[in-house]
């Protein structure tokens, strides 16, 4: 196995090779002229339009009758650039503006969270969105807000830009930053200018942005964006693997690349990133659950409702077969008419199949067979042993069994968690032990 051949396991060639497995990440179908007019190279102590210039070649940011706006973060001011442009549209117009908005943090939705990091970060959205209706108090805005795209674009009328830069306040000059007292970060940039095709190239980005998972969409006026702001954005979060940390496998098949002898390993680790993956896509897919870094207890009746349930082990793993793991399940089925040179050491797709379903059973038995997830019958069991308890005094209990239920409910809750929690970690260590001894994988999935 070579350097390049250890690439190949996580690399861009893994990405086009199961394109299937993300149907809206296709490229772009050019089906417009569209034209690259400029390539501009921004200092970072000019404002955009000290960049791409003013003038008679460039009429079209004077009067614009139409705009796109895409971005990350815009913190708390979207370029005062942008902003000018937005001033000079006529009253009647709409922007369509899609931007990035996140907190990278694992809390439950709580009174106290609201008034704490995520409503702090709201108000500096609503600071921003301020600016644009201060301009402009007529304008209607088309908004996608993601929580995992970092697109930056703006079209004006056919005219696209795009590039490295944000439309923030780190789009304006040295001197506008300045007078702001902001703190922000200014780089140097790159920003290519498509002279045509500008409103095709950007109708065709903010509809792969809209189609992207957890991406909300939404109409505001300056007379509800604020309402809007809190009502569509708070629920927004940092999308990540629950069951796998993709900064801790990319570190860990860093330092397996520089080991090139630790083959097995990262042989290991891959088949381990593919199990993860499945995971989370099948109750994606399935219940459209695990797109937030918080596990609920919902999410957790949930999983547990769906491996309770009669023939649920064959089906998670007919769909772990269909979209990741078929890459490196076996080729030959064990018929007796299968081709002799097939590998003798490899076992039959048959078996391997059939073994990972009787694995992720025994898992089920082991973890969940006892487990009693409905939230009604939890408290209907501990007010029943409570009220025994004071029976057997001779007492009532009163009105202090509820808050006494309550408590212990959320006890056992927060165990029954914990514990469907310990069943998703085992059952893919043991799917991944399976599958990594003996041979039970495709060997010329990993000598490519």
């Amino acid at each position: 196995m070579s350097y390049g051949d250890l690439l190949y396991l996580g690399g861009m060639d893994d990405f086009f090779r199961h394109q299937g497995r993300y149907p809206f990440y296709e490229k772009i179908e050019i089906t417009e002229d569209i034209k690259l007019k400029n390539i501009f190279f921004r200092h970072k102590c000019l404002s955009l339009m000290e960049t791409i210039g003013v003038g008679e070649k460039n009429k079209h940011l004077a009067s614009p009758e139409e705009i796109s706006i895409i971005t990350y973060r815009p913190g708390r001011k979207f370029s005062s650039d942008v902003i000018n442009i937005i001033k000079r549209m006529s009253s009647d117009n709409c922007v369509n503006l899609a931007f990035n908005y996140s907190v990278n943090k694992e809390f439950k939705y709580k009174d106290e969270v609201r008034v704490g990091l995520k409503k702090a970060k709201i108000d500096d959205l609503i600071l921003a969105f301020k600016g644009i209706f201060e301009a402009n108090p007529h304008l209607t805005l088309n908004v996608i807000a993601s929580n995992s795209v970092h697109i930056k674009g703006l079209q004006v009328d056919d005219h696209f830009y795009t590039g490295s830069m944000n439309f923030s306040s780190t789009a304006d000059s040295v001197a506008e930053y300045n007078k702001s007292g902001d703190d922000s970060f200014f780089n140097h940039e790159l920003i290519l200018h498509f002279g045509s095709g500008g409103r095709y190239l950007a109708g065709e980005v903010l509809k792969k942005i809209g189609e992207t998972e957890g991406a909300v969409k939404f109409t505001m006026t300056g007379k509800n964006y604020q309402k809007l702001l809190y009502e569509k954005i708070l629920p927004l979060r940092k999308v990540t693997n629950l069951i796998a940390d993709d900064k801790e496998i990319a570190r860990k098949m860093k330092a397996l690349r520089e080991n090139i002898g630790n083959t097995n390993s990262l042989i290991r680790l891959s088949i381990n990133s593919y199990l993860n993956e499945g995971f989370i896509s099948f109750f994606r897919h399935e219940f459209h659950i695990f797109s937030e870094s918080y596990f609920y207890y919902q999410d957790a009746e949930t999983v547990f409702n769906f491996f309770t349930e009669e023939g649920a082990a064959e089906k998670f793993i007919n769909f772990q077969i269909e979209i990741n793991l078929h890459n490196i399940m076996p080729l030959h089925s064990g018929r007796e008419d299968e081709d002799e040179d097939e590998d003798e050491d490899e076992k039959s797709y048959d078996d391997v199949k059939e073994s990972l379903i009787y694995i992720t059973q025994e898992k089920i038995d082991e973890h969940l067979s006892s487990l009693i997830m409905s939230e009604s019958e939890i408290k209907k069991n501990i007010f029943n042993e409570y009220q025994g308890s004071f029976y057997d005094d001779g007492e009532s209990p009163g009105d202090s069994w509820e808050i006494h239920s309550d408590n212990e409910s959320e006890v056992e809750m927060e165990k029954n968690r914990a514990v469907v929690f310990t069943f998703i970690e085992c059952l893919i260590e043991e799917l991944c032990e399976f599958l990594c001894k003996d041979n039970n994988y495709k060997k010329s999935f990993f000598s490519k």
